[in-house]
């Protein structure tokens, strides 16, 4: 199975995110803080209790949405997102839980040398271009998840 933490954004921005966004994403729109990737069955329970205790220590995290861009194509197609500009608190948390988690033997398939905060609004077929609305303003994070698929 696939694990990815994340922080769910706002109620009032979510009719800016498509319910097919495509790809396996049907998870609430959120603000991804770490892909995990394929774990396995025997380290989930770590997974959780590591989530639980750093969940705990989650202060509100002011964030402001930012430009529309692109992840190169993948499996999927081309991954449409709106970058999150926050406090550096959540790059900390990014960066905790992917230290946490390998100190616990959990392999985490992060593919990206740098954490992009972002929201993911629509995967397309290379060469089309993302051209719906896009959220504005600014909102704060106070929990983070645990999405398993």
């Amino acid at each position: 199975m696939k694990a990815y933490i994340y922080a769910p954004l706002p109620q009032s921005v979510h009719h800016f995110f498509s319910k097919d966004r495509g790809g396996d994403d049907d998870s609430v729109p959120h603000c991804t803080v770490l892909f995990v990737g394929e774990i396995e069955d025997a380290n989930v329970d770590k997974l959780k209790e590591i989530l639980a205790s750093e969940a705990k220590r989650v202060s509100p995290i002011k964030c402001r949405f930012g430009s529309l861009k692109s992840f190169p194509a993948g499996e999927y197609g081309v991954p449409w997102y709106i970058e999150i500009d926050a406090d550096p608190a959540l790059e900390q948390l990014h960066k905790t839980l992917y230290s946490k988690l390998e100190d616990a033997d959990i392999e985490v398939h992060h593919m990206w040398k740098d954490y992009i905060p972002h929201a993911t609004l629509k995967y397309l077929p290379e060469g089309e271009v993302y051209d719906g609305d896009t959220p504005t303003g600014e909102f704060i994070i106070t929990s983070v998840e645990l999405d398993l698929e």
